[in-house]
């Protein structure tokens, strides 16, 4: 009878500790995914280079004040912000993304830039930064790559 007590015991307790050690957060999805990341706020561009090289004072300031919006279900928009290269532009141009390769590579429907690539390789993504890393093929001359920061 004793041994049985010990034994009832032992996992009573040992029944107690695993409800305890149970946290109703595990359930939740993971704050810090890749996919809530980059969901979370706006994007707009910070730096970029090109071939290693800086490519931000080539850009136009219409171009700089874009903004990127991601949302969790796969749609995205490119936002004209406050200045516009084109007055026929749209205000907001509308894309979708994915993820593919274990979320290493960002796949969005309409390239983030003229002669870009439509699959980025995610360098880093933290809840204040994002860099990605592109295939720039013009018309024209070689093939460059592309680095671009954004931050919110």
């Amino acid at each position: 009878m004793k041994k049985n007590w010990i034994l009832y015991s032992l996992l009573t307790g040992f029944l107690a500790v695993g409800l305890l050690a149970c946290n109703k957060e595990d359930n939740q999805p993971n704050a810090d995914s890749k996919t809530t990341l980059l969901a979370t706020g706006t994007w707009k561009l910070k730096a970029a280079t090109i071939n290693g090289a800086d490519a931000m004072a080539s850009l136009q300031d219409c171009q700089k004040d874009n903004i990127a919006l991601y949302a969790t279900n796969g749609n995205g928009s490119m936002n004209e912000a406050t200045l516009k290269c084109n007055p026929a532009d749209p205000d907001v141009v509308a894309f979708t993304w994915l993820w593919k390769n274990s979320e290493t590579i960002l796949s969005v429907s309409s390239p983030l830039v003229t002669y870009g690539a439509n699959d980025m390789t995610l360098d880093r993504l933290t809840s204040t930064q994002l860099i990605i890393s592109m295939a720039y093929t013009p018309p024209f001359g070689p093939s460059r790559q592309i680095v671009m920061e954004f931050e919110h």
